[in-house]
């Protein structure tokens, strides 16, 4: 009777899991064909968009993401990380419950800024440095952006403030870490901690660098960098064209609506809310329609927000570039809404005391 039970059981959450697969794929199809009705009823509005997504991503995001992911992706191939992940492990594991390795990609991170923690995290768990369980955490402690890109384009560029680059980029940082302690200090963490310990006294890294293909290895360093830059380049693009479609069929008007109301209530200008919505989407169309208004703490502390959440794009631009070192999706929504409203206080603070 049991054996019937459980078998029975399983059919029926097999069938609902079926039921829920071809519910979605209607879903995104219906999406997909109204996205081709509109680029056909107005191909001229969207080609811009296209184009628009795609000089920011020249001018502002190849320059400073493509030689980085060289260099890191020729790092990752040596074994010079290994020497550093042996002086920091007692420290990460102390922390956040991850192998020393975790400090290098952080480390990378804060230089070159989304999506290259997701990036380097995927190398290190296929060259084996990292493992299955510390591989979402420490893709989860990596999800920043990088100094050139806030406070060179945001702070510089933008904002015509430096120094508001400047808070915003400490304050992201710090909030960073501070989510990253909560989220990698739970009770599931403690218990993989006493592997990851064992696993590391008896699998002590390599540094002779014997097995390296020195003749192969800028080759397949340009090769994958190309592919990401492209995945980058992609990502950017159509989702600045998406954020035309949304606005244009009014389907981010209930998310403004809902922004204007809270904004209002706080005495904060309801005009924010079409720029929160967009940067929601595509972070950097946000922060620079943000960025119109002027230079005051709420707008700064605004633009930190959209920078810490990081938008749509980059989110799924980390996660298709992390295959396998991926958290599950609603973790890492969660960890990024956490990220962001932080972040909006301190960069708050920061800026009454320093701005």
């Amino acid at each position: 009777m049991t054996y019937y039970n459980n078998t029975l059981t399983f059919k029926k959450s097999k069938t609902k899991h079926e039921f829920i697969k071809i519910l979605l794929t209607y879903i995104f199809s219906f999406i997909v064909f109204g996205a081709i009705i509109l680029l056909i009823t107005n191909p001229t509005k969207y080609t811009l968009s296209i184009t628009s997504g795609f000089l920011l991503f020249a001018n502002c995001v190849f320059p400073g993401l493509f030689p980085f992911l060289i260099l890191t992706k020729l790092l990752t191939s040596l074994n010079v990380i290994d020497k550093l992940s042996l002086k920091l492990s007692k420290i990460t594991q102390k922390l956040f419950k991850v192998s020393g390795v975790a400090s290098f990609v952080f480390i990378i991170s804060c230089l070159c800024g989304y999506p290259m923690g997701a990036r380097v995290t995927e190398d290190l768990l296929n060259g084996k440095k990292i493992n299955n369980e510390e591989a979402p955490y420490i893709f989860l402690l990596s999800s920043v952006s990088g100094p050139m890109f806030i406070i060179g384009a945001i702070g510089s560029g933008m904002l015509k403030n430096h120094i508001a680059g400047v808070l915003i980029y400490f304050a992201h940082i710090i909030s960073a870490i501070i989510c990253a302690l909560i989220f990698c200090n739970n009770r599931k963490r403690r218990k993989q901690l006493l592997n990851l310990k064992l696993q590391n006294k008896n699998n002590k890294p390599s540094l002779s660098g014997s097995e390296i293909s020195y003749d192969k290895l800028l080759g397949n360093s340009i090769y994958s960098s190309i592919e990401t830059i492209i995945v980058v380049g992609a990502y950017i693009t159509i989702f600045f064209m998406l954020i035309d479609m949304l606005i244009g069929t009014k389907i981010l008007s209930p998310i403004t609506f809902i922004f204007a109301k809270l904004f209002s209530t706080f005495s904060i200008n309801p005009n924010f809310a079409t720029a929160i919505s967009s940067g929601l989407v595509e972070m950097t169309r946000g922060a620079s329609e943000l960025s119109n208004f002027g230079t005051n703490p709420i707008i700064v502390s605004l633009i930190c927000f959209l920078v810490s959440f990081s938008g749509l794009s980059i989110i799924a631009q980390s996660l298709a570039l992390a295959k396998n070192s991926k958290p599950s999706f609603l973790k890492f929504i969660l960890y990024k809404l956490c990220h962001a409203c932080l972040s909006f206080i301190l960069c708050l603070i920061l800026c009454k005391i320093f701005l």
